[in-house]
């Protein structure tokens, strides 16, 4: 079993259909900065090998610094809020970030160049100012 297999059972609903927020849950901690609950919140994407595995170094390094100014996005809204709301808040959508991570890694890796192809995915087209 891999570990996208892992991760994908853990998400899973659970028996009244709502999403089994356990499995999601960033770790809470006493007191926490926003960079610990960046750290925390990046360490759930972060932290599964398996999610860079099929990319070149430096392909899966373009990959996770463009996650962890993803992730430190995701945390600056829950500034304000308590830990609690913050981690309520945070957990579907590192959820969902750790998806979107998990599939261009898959696909970029597949690529020529993976490097390349993950900048042209990852970097949003600029426009002349009119």
């Amino acid at each position: 079993m891999t570990n996208d297999s892992v991760i994908d059972e853990a998400e899973k609903t659970d028996s009244t259909g709502q999403p089994n927020s356990d499995a999601m849950a960033i770790p809470s901690a006493d007191h926490a900065t926003l960079d610990s609950r960046a750290h925390r919140a990046f360490e759930l994407i972060a932290g599964d090998a398996a999610l860079t595995g099929a990319l070149p170094d430096e392909a899966a390094q373009v990959l996770l610094d463009w996650a962890l100014d993803e992730t430190q996005q995701l945390v600056a809204a829950t500034q304000k809020m308590e830990e609690r709301a913050a981690q309520v808040a945070l957990a579907p959508k590192i959820r969902h970030l750790r998806r979107y991570v998990r599939r261009i890694a898959r696909n970029s890796a597949n690529e020529d160049n993976p490097t390349d192809a993950l900048h042209d995915l990852l970097t949003p087209p600029t426009y002349p100012e009119p």
